[in-house]
């Protein structure tokens, strides 16, 4: 049963470059790895066939964004017979050993439609970013099991949990026969959250196993923080996510509640965001745009973001 390895790359070889190496240091059987370029302009593909010319390598001609991106991988994994689909950040580095424990639960468990592990934080090392978690509906927002904290194996029982990391996460191959592939209207964030909700509501479990391990170096791939990239695009991401799995009359409170918080609590916050380059204008114009533009972007694109990005007059680039 072959495992196929679906990581994006968008002008990012070096960091793509360590990621691709460790998983090919795993020495996991019958492990494939698919990279799927999103239009890079540099010489990422180039750098990384002549360094792994053994695997396989999909070119995008356009920067589709995350769960696009990933599904061009996934038809590949799916149509040359995988069993299981592995995706996987550019900027994730797994230790040997790491797929079995999974691979094992998944064909164990028909029930289990996806399988997350612990990932850690590259700096500080030896603390979590994530030991499963689940996503809260009130405020709509991903809330990450043990964030921050070192460890000192706290989390290291196999447990039933609400939330897929799609940084990094296994999947057996009738997860998407049933389900479909991942869902397309965010461009960046929040995909993993709606496909995490979808496999619950179709009466499935998500497994979080901790020797499924990674560590992970958050941001590495983009511009940490940036206005448009993680303000603008994910808050319309929250409220088509919000919009979708609330209705009526609890998206409407939500809503209003998320208006207000924009206003009035988020300028605080974003204080701790300012940089040289960005602005705490910068920050609160972006949050704005993005609640006048709820009714308007039914799914977000590179093209939103660079209209956005063209409007409030702050640089689209979110490059590392």
């Amino acid at each position: 049963m072959v495992t196929y390895a679906v990581l994006l790359n968008w002008n990012n070889w070096e960091t793509t470059s360590k990621c691709i190496i460790s998983l090919i240091e795993s020495k996991e059987k019958s492990l494939e790895i698919i990279v799927v370029d999103n239009a890079s302009d540099d010489e990422s593909i180039q750098q990384l066939k002549a360094r792994f010319p053994q695997i396989t390598y999909l070119i995008n001609h356009e920067n589709l964004g995350f769960a696009s991106g990933c599904n061009v991988g996934i038809k590949h994994a799916i149509k040359h017979g995988a069993a299981f689909v592995l995706l996987i950040n550019n900027d994730v580095t797994v230790r040997p050993g790491f797929l079995s424990a999974a691979i094992e639960h998944l064909n164990k468990n028909e029930n289990v439609f996806a399988v997350t592990g612990k990932i850690l934080m590259s700096d500080p090392s030896e603390h979590i970013w994530q030991a499963g978690g689940h996503i809260d509906m009130f405020r709509i927002q991903g809330v990450a099991r043990g964030f921050g904290e070192k460890d000192v194996n706290q989390y290291n029982e196999n447990c039933e949990t609400k939330w897929a990391s799609g940084a990094f996460s296994l999947f057996p191959i009738r997860t998407f026969r049933m389900l479909d592939l991942l869902p397309e209207e965010y461009f960046f964030g929040q995909e993993e959250w709606d496909y995490s909700r979808k496999i619950i509501a179709n009466g499935k479990l998500i497994k979080y196993i901790p020797s499924f391990t990674c560590v992970h170096a958050s941001g590495d791939s983009y511009k940490r923080n940036h206005p448009i990239l993680l303000v603008y695009g994910c808050y319309l991401n929250k409220n088509i996510f919000a919009k979708k799995y609330l209705g009526g009359v609890r998206y409407l409170i939500w809503r209003f509640l998320f208006h207000i918080y924009v206003r009035m609590i988020w300028p605080f916050k974003a204080k701790s965001y300012v940089t040289e380059i960005y602005s705490l204008d910068d920050y609160r114009r972006a949050a704005i745009a993005a609640t006048r533009d709820f009714d308007r972007v039914k799914k977000v694109t590179r093209q939103t973001l660079i209209d956005a990005s063209e409007d409030l007059q702050i640089p689209s680039s979110w490059r590392s």
